[in-house]
């Protein structure tokens, strides 16, 4: 009966300390929208909405869905080996798509714009895919103010930059970089927990056992990314 009630007590406790990370930076990305939207055009905005698009699609590849997974280990080693092995994964996709970014600038580029946002392509992609990382880490640790902390922070400093960016006249490309520099400040949170789980446990980049890992929980790479390039792939085609 005790078990039980602390089961329910550290429920209601992380439930609230999530909720309330979401709701505090969501108050801010509402208190932030009247002064931003004077400030940018709806072009501008339909280029950010390109480039979040884009970034989604590869994002839904980047870890191969691991993230997914690393609440399920018995031991922490084990689930912090599959963090590793999403995060390799995730390096060679950005690797794959500056090459496709690339190719595609040569083509069709025209200017520095057109540069810097493929540029950032692949870099969010990095990006996002150590946020969804960290973030299922931390599900696992039970450390749920992180998760709070971090969203906080990228609303905080993404709207912050596109109100100074704003003001400086950059356009479409100062919304797109304030949205990179507000994930880099969200992820700030989960490498501090990365690097601890790097001293504690000493992961070798590759191993047999990493390998053996991730082909017990291929189910994730093998049945979750399809259906998530479907929806996505609709909703960039609309």
């Amino acid at each position: 009966m005790i078990k039980r009630d602390n089961l329910r007590s550290d429920l209601v406790r992380y439930t609230v300390v999530l909720m309330s990370g979401t709701l505090v930076a969501q108050i801010l990305g509402y208190l932030f929208v009247p002064l931003i939207t004077q400030l940018f055009t709806p072009n501008e905005y339909a280029e950010q909405g390109i480039f979040l698009r884009i970034v989604a699609l590869g994002s839904a590849l980047a870890t191969a869905r691991y993230e997914l997974s690393l609440p399920l280990p018995k031991a922490d080693v084990h689930a912090f080996r599959l963090f590793r092995f999403g995060l390799r994964v995730a390096f060679f996709t950005a690797l794959t798509a500056s090459g496709i970014s690339l190719i595609y600038f040569a083509f069709v580029g025209e200017n520095a714009y057109d540069l810097l946002f493929w540029a950032l392509i692949p870099i969010m992609i990095l990006l996002l895919a150590f946020f969804n990382l960290g973030t299922n880490w931390s599900i696992r640790q039970k450390v749920f103010k992180v998760i709070s902390f971090a969203r906080m922070t990228n609303s905080l400093l993404g709207n912050s930059f596109r109100v100074a960016f704003g003001y400086l006249g950059f356009g479409a490309s100062g919304l797109i970089v304030a949205t990179v520099l507000g994930q880099i400040g969200a992820n700030s949170w989960f490498m501090r927990q990365y690097l601890k789980a790097t001293r504690n446990f000493r992961v070798k980049a590759r191993s047999r056992r990493t390998l053996v890992l991730a082909r017990e929980h291929r189910d994730f790479p093998i049945v979750n990314p399809p259906q998530v390039l479907m929806e996505l792939g609709c909703d960039v085609l609309e």
